[in-house]
């Protein structure tokens, strides 16, 4: 077996398990951001249906505290009739005296 011989031998298995090796790398490579991009996709998606019922929800919490605060103006409205309510029978009973 002269040199050259011996260097086929070798070196001939071993560049082609390097080659099977990288392809093989090359084609994970390449699902791998298949993989990313679909869940890129997905992702961006999901994104996009949280953001709409983030919007929703607080659509529908400035819907309830206008209502809270229209009920709150009313109460304190009420509450002020009675404060003067109060002191108008109040002043008159001074009156009196």
């Amino acid at each position: 077996m002269n040199d050259l011989q011996f260097y086929l031998a070798v070196g001939l298995p071993i560049a082609l398990n390097l080659s099977a090796i990288t392809i093989s790398f090359l084609a994970l490579n390449k699902r791998i951001d298949d993989m990313r991009d679909v869940l890129r996709a997905e992702t961006k998606a999901e994104v996009a249906v949280l953001r709409s019922e983030v919007r929703a929800d607080i659509a529908d919490l400035r819907g309830e505290l206008r209502i809270g605060l229209l009920r709150m103006e009313g109460k304190i409205d009420s509450l002020l009739n009675m404060m003067a309510n109060h002191e108008q029978r109040v002043s008159r009973l001074e009156e009196k005296k």
